[in-house]
């Protein structure tokens, strides 16, 4: 006899509540010790109180599931779904037993009701593409897969799910981005790297359009690959402002900053008055600390379009940097001549106002703006709880501004802005 069946006998005449929470927690062990016979008897008990009803009669299906007792689980599901209707683990189970028997319409069916019960349940919708993978149904497996991922982008097994279903379309390229998408999440994932292969394979196969194929291979980070068929491109004779741009995209893939450059000059030539090419420039140069180099190239842009949004952005916090903060405001206020729905304008603009207050007024109306247009935007918050400190208001005010930054830097996954946060915080709390 266990432990856990010894309490149960001698407490047994206790609360309701806690025999119905004992009969669930001895079933589970011995569940879990793969005692099925005597775990049913304690699921049965369980089921006979109100309050663990609905969790006994889904063990009580598993551990039949788990004997092979199909016709013992056909049974319970049926009065799991007569004492609540809406069990969704009962349906789940039910889809299972049809999808054994190759029912696909009934066990689909199955996962509707789920779903019409709980519509932010991820499992329905991926049960049901799979279920539609099986009938051969790809175009409403893909739909379905695609569902999941609306409610949790994020989520390994729906991008796993869907890559299947557009392979199972031949939408290759579809399919080797969520593949990618997979692996990135889980770089672990051998499945999904050996799919994204065998994909890649495939639609090299049947893709005739040597374009559409290198630009699939460089928006999934298959860098070497594209780089090959836009220099073979080039080589056989096309010449254009879009090839040269995405052979210096490739380029910079492959960290080769050099040939990257001379990529995009060469599309710049081939397309003067596109500002694209200098905008990658500038931003490469920018990520490898060359501040002054990078500058050169936002200029350039910023002579062809001198509204450009990033080329205004760059220039400003550049100007901003050195010092030059009235400067650096003409830019941002460029931005919002053009645009005054623009957050990080405003944000700019009041981090500019801070460094020459008071002289360029109160910087909390900017900072405020800022959050009015973008209300899970941190920073200005966190901007402006550091105002706040600097001009002497009380440490209640700042508190709340960084609390409320840092809430919503976590919310973004933010983990520098949340420590900066932190600190400030801290630091404040030390002081009282």
């Amino acid at each position: 006899m266990c432990v856990l069946e010894d309490i149960y006998k001698r407490h047994s005449s206790n609360d309701t509540q806690d025999t119905a929470n004992m009969c669930l927690e001895i079933g589970k062990t011995l569940l879990e010790k793969k005692e099925y016979k005597k775990a049913l008897t304690y699921f049965a008990q369980a089921s006979s109180y109100p309050q663990t009803a609905p969790e006994a009669f889904e063990y009580k299906m598993k551990t039949l599931f788990d004997m092979e007792d199909y016709k013992g689980a056909k049974k319970s599901i049926s009065e799991a779904l007569k004492a609540f209707p809406d069990n969704t683990s009962a349906y789940n189970y039910k889809a299972l037993l049809y999808a054994r028997d190759k029912k696909w319409d009934k066990a689909i069916a199955c996962c509707d009701k789920i779903i019409s019960i709980a519509p932010t349940q991820e499992e329905a919708y991926i049960a049901k593409s799979e279920l539609l993978v099986n009938k051969g149904d790809f175009k409403r497996a893909s739909s379905a897969a695609e569902k999941a991922l609306d409610i949790y982008p994020n989520s390994e097994k729906a991008n796993f799910q869907a890559a299947k279903a557009f392979f199972g379309l031949k939408e290759y390229d579809k399919a080797i981005r969520f593949f990618g998408k997979v692996v990135t999440l889980n770089p672990k994932n051998s499945s999904a790297k050996d799919a994204q292969k065998d994909t890649l394979s495939a639609f090299k196969k049947s893709e005739k359009n040597e374009l559409k194929l290198a630009l699939t291979l460089l928006d999934n980070s298959l860098f070497a690959d594209s780089l090959r068929h836009f220099e073979n491109m080039i080589a056989s004779g096309t010449q254009s402002a879009e090839l040269y741009f995405f052979l210096g995209k490739a380029y910079k893939g492959l960290g080769d900053t050099n040939h990257m450059i001379e990529s995009m000059q060469k599309a710049f030539s081939l397309a003067p008055y596109s500002t694209s090419p200098y905008i990658e420039i500038g931003e490469q140069l920018l990520s490898e600390g060359r501040e002054k180099d990078a500058m050169e190239y936002f200029e350039r842009v910023l002579d062809i379009d001198p509204t450009n949004r990033i080329a205004n952005i760059r220039k400003g916090e550049f100007l901003r940097h050195e010092g030059l903060s009235a400067q650096a405001e003409e830019h941002f206020d460029r931005i919002i001549s053009e645009d005054n729905s623009d957050a990080e304008a405003y944000l700019m603009k009041g981090i500019t106002a801070i460094d020459r207050y008071p002289a360029a007024g109160n910087p909390m109306l900017y900072f405020d703006r800022a959050m009015e247009l973008n209300p899970s935007y941190a920073l200005p918050m966190y901007y402006r709880g550091k105002f706040q400190i600097m001009s002497g208001q009380k440490k209640r005010y700042a508190l709340e501004s960084f609390n409320k930054a840092a809430f919503l830097a976590s919310a973004a996954s933010d983990e520098k802005l949340l420590e900066k946060c932190r600190q400030a915080i801290d630091s404040l709390s030390e002081k009282e």
